[in-house]
Order: structure tokens, then sequence, then C-alpha cells
């Protein structure tokens, strides 16, 4: 007899939505424990989610034909970070396009181009800083925001630089609660029961709140409009791209819109998230910075570094799950999955599998070191997702990442001002994960 669901909990949907959402990754480890690395959870007012993190079965998804198995509506509870046109909930040729756009921008050699670009920046950033005692995510986060509108977009105002730090501490303040998300998700989606989505959006109106889309909306019009007045040179940035598309009728403008806030969010908060974690760890590893100093001001990189963000990336992924929707009825491994069926292929667990990483919630950056080659899906490693839709910021963000901590780690101890454990995972905020706001850390001169 042919298994058709992989196994799940038989408690009520509500009870699970309950645990869900106090604590997702306690849930999914529970759940893991208690099943295997393919489960089944079952929530209110969704069609069965089946969780995988076993890499074979993950490597499976990830090659299965992209159309075939969209994101969306798997991912529909990220449409208001996103906006209801961005890049993320679409296929076929749409989806295409938006890569063809961000690629030149995007890719290896482009971020290789501008990596001294990204070292001075991080130097004029640390030369900047009022106070060396900062709250790690924020400080992280505002020098990935201020890298990324001046690499990408052309905006290095900073006034509107503020304006846009400010809306993503208040989004990823409101977004962390995993109620105001799904809320917001209700009244964005019209394929949620009709008395939700109205539900939904009598709490917004009462909460007299703009969707965090919005905010962003508003702060890109303003840029375009600066730039027109002032004739500032968007010549080499993706904006350009995007605008020349929408004035060709090849884009509408909510598409643009929520194009360029995916292209900024998937750029900035991911790495952000990666740096603050690991100026965490790093301030409770003062001999590892040593070594690491050393090697950048001897050697101009350091290896030891590449392979603490590397660990990083596997313990704290900046993308903890991948989802898709199955359109037809399908095989995977020893299942058969009904169509209409919402896979989430977990990042974050897979990372954590005994069998291929030992002492899995160990931050043990050596693993890194023993092999010339970086892990593959079926090694168990898949920080950016696979295959086709695999991010477009990758090389970017790890480029980013490597500037700001290469130039702080050359002139700076870290040292931990807050208890917070780095290892402590607190929530998740759309697909990044979250952790510690209030974490501090202080940047020491060293001689």
């Amino acid at each position: 007899m042919k298994k058709m669901l992989p196994p799940g909990s038989k408690i009520p949907r509500l009870i699970q939505l309950y645990y869900f959402a106090k604590n997702p990754f306690k849930f999914f480890e529970k759940q893991r424990q208690q099943f295997g690395s393919a489960f089944t959870i079952s929530l209110p007012f969704e069609r069965p989610i089946v969780m995988i993190s076993d890499p074979q079965l993950m490597a499976q998804l990830m090659n299965m034909e992209s159309d075939d198995f969209p994101p969306y509506p798997a991912n529909r509870w990220t449409t208001p970070l996103f906006g209801q046109e961005s890049m993320l909930f679409k296929v076929g040729d749409s989806h295409r396009k938006h890569r063809k756009v961000m690629k030149p921008h995007l890719s290896n050699e482009a971020s290789m181009r501008i990596r001294k670009t990204l070292n001075e920046q991080a130097v004029d950033y640390l030369k900047s800083q009022e106070s060396n005692d900062v709250l790690a995510y924020e400080w992280s986060m505002k020098y990935m925001t201020k890298t990324s509108l001046a690499n990408l977009l052309g905006l290095k105002d900073s006034e509107i630089v503020e304006q846009f730090d400010r809306t993503v501490l208040k989004a990823r303040k409101r977004y962390s609660s995993f109620i105001n998300l799904s809320m917001d998700a209700y009244a964005c989606c019209e394929d949620y029961p009709k008395w939700l989505t109205m539900l939904a959006k009598l709490k917004q109106n009462h909460a007299k709140r703009n969707l965090i889309a919005e905010e962003f909306n508003s702060i890109i019009t303003r840029h375009l409009d600066d730039a027109k007045k002032n004739n500032i040179d968007l010549s080499n940035t993706v904006l350009k791209k995007y605008v020349e598309l929408n004035k060709a009728d090849k884009l509408n403008k909510l598409e643009l819109y929520a194009s360029i806030m995916t292209l900024l969010i998937a750029g900035f908060d991911p790495a952000a998230l990666i740096t603050s974690r690991l100026l965490l760890v790093l301030s409770e590893q003062p001999d590892l910075q040593t070594k690491i100093r050393n090697e950048l001001l001897e050697h101009g990189e350091s290896l030891n570094l590449k392979a603490c963000i590397k660990e990083t990336m596997r313990l704290y992924p900046p993308l903890y799950a991948v989802t898709r929707t199955a359109q037809k009825q399908f095989r995977l491994g020893s299942y058969e999955i009904p169509a209409g069926t919402h896979l989430f292929g977990c990042i974050f667990l897979m990372h954590r599998e005994e069998k291929y990483w030992p002492n899995p919630t160990e931050f043990d950056h050596k693993r890194f070191m023993r092999s010339e080659s970086i892990p593959d899906i079926e090694q168990g490693f898949m920080p950016f997702g696979g295959n086709k839709r695999i991010c477009p910021g990758r090389y970017y963000g790890d480029t980013a990442i490597e500037s700001i901590l290469s130039e702080t780690l050359k002139s700076y101890q870290i040292l931990r001002t807050t208890s917070s454990s780095s290892s402590e995972v607190i929530n998740c905020f759309g697909p990044s994960l979250s952790c510690d706001e209030n974490a501090r850390v202080k940047l020491k001169l060293v001689n």
C-alpha cells in the first residue's frame, strides 16, 4: 500500500498553531524527533504542510520543475513584507524576467567588482559611529541597508536612508510577532476565507496602520522623484533597469515597487542577521578574533573568517525554509504527495541533521576548513535555497558580510556587553530567522 502524506501530530489544528506561533523552531524540532525528517503539520485555514529536512528529499524537491511546484501559495504569509506582485510569488517567464534584470548587478563577478567599494564603505561606516557600544543587529542592519541602497538603487540621501532604516525596524518589530504577520497576510490574500480576510482588514483599520509594503513604496517613489528632479545618475543601478521595464509597459507600478522591495529586503536582512550573529559568537571567542585579525593583516583575507561565516549560515541560515506548492500529485521519496499540498524544505532543520553535522548545535567553524569544497544540498548544506530559484543576491550578501567583518576585526576587538546567548533562536521574521535585538557588543580599538 502506498504511503500518502508523511506522519504527523494528531493534536487539533488550533493547538498545533499555538505551538507553531509560540516558537516555530522548537515545534519543528519536536516533530522531527517524534516523526523523523519528513512530517506533516496541520494549521487552521491551510492545506496540509509537509516539512522535510532530509538532504536527499530536499535535493529531489529542488530539482522539480519549478513551474509545477511554485512557491505560492505556500509562502503567502510573506505577502505583507514583499507585496503581492513580488517575484517571490511568480513562476515561468515572469519570474525569469526578474532574475534576468538582477543578474548583472548581483552575480559573483559583479560582487567581486564592487568589493573594494564595499570595503571603503565599511571603513567609512566604522568611522561614522558615534558610539562603540552598539546593538548588534541594528548596527549590522544599518550598514547593510546603507550599502544596498547606495550600490543597488543609487540612493545616498541620508534622510531617505534614515527613513528606510526606521521602516525596517518597524517591520521587524511588527512581524517578529506571528499573529501580526498572519493577520496582515489574511488581509492581503484573497484566497483565504472571505470572513477571515474581512476580519483581518477590520483589525488593520482599527489599528490605523498602513501596510509596511506601502511605506516602502513611498520611500522608493520619493527617491525616484528626487533622482529625476536633481539629475541623479542611476545608469549603473538595478533600479534603472526596472524603471525602463516600467516605461516599456513590461512591468506595472505595483510590480516595480514589489520587485525593488524584495531585492532590498532579501539583500540586507539576511546579511545583517548573519553579521550580527557572528559578532555575538566572536565576542565569546577572543582568541579566534586574534587569529582572524592576524590573517587579515598579513594576507588581506582570512580563511578562518570565511569558515566562520559559513558556519553561521549553517546554524542560522539566511532562509530557514523554502516553500513549494504541489500542482499535481507526485512521489517524494516513499510518499505520494497529493496535489495542493504545501511543502516546506526546512533548511534550519537540515543544517542540524546529526548524520551530516556531528554535534549540530555547536558552533565549529573548522567544519568548513577540513575540506577544499563547500558541501552541497545532498551533503546537508543549502543556505540560499537551490536550483533555479536559488537566492540571486547570495554573492552580494557574502561579499558585504565579509567586508564589514574584515574591516571591523582589523581594528577592533569585539566585546559582549549583554548576557544573552549567541546561540538562541528567538523567532522568525518573514522568511528569515530573528534574533535578540537587544543584544549589544562593544567595539574596542586594538593597538
